[in-house]
């Protein structure tokens, strides 16, 4: 699926839109771009996780995505998937080294 993305000028400041050959997708504002609300923010993390989980843009793209489903949770799904590996994987720091449990039972670190 070829997907195209264009910027036009307007009265309320930059738009860029984003189309496929269904139609378009998303309209979005730049100065929120960054944000996984808005289409540069789920395309720069699709970005990030396709090489790590290739195809992961093409599923991202598609049009044929199931009811429920929207491109914003893909791209968080694929860079949690990403976070879960590198648990799994034990190529994490986590801080404190010892952690405390909170009253509900969840371990209180920091992990990257």
């Amino acid at each position: 699926m070829h997907v195209e993305w264009t910027s036009y000028s307007s009265p309320i400041g930059a738009l860029t839109i984003v189309e496929c050959e269904a139609g378009p997708l998303v309209v979005e504002y730049p100065h929120r771009a960054t944000s996984v609300k808005w289409a540069e923010g789920s395309r720069q993390r699709v970005e990030l996780a396709n090489p790590r989980f290739p195809g992961v843009d093409v599923i991202a793209a598609s049009t044929g995505l199931p009811p429920g489903a929207d491109r914003r949770l893909i791209a968080e799904a694929a860079g949690l998937l990403w976070t879960a590996r590198r648990i799994a994987g034990r190529v994490v720091s986590r801080l404190p080294e010892n952690p405390e449990w909170d009253e509900s039972g969840l371990r209180m670190e920091l992990v990257r």
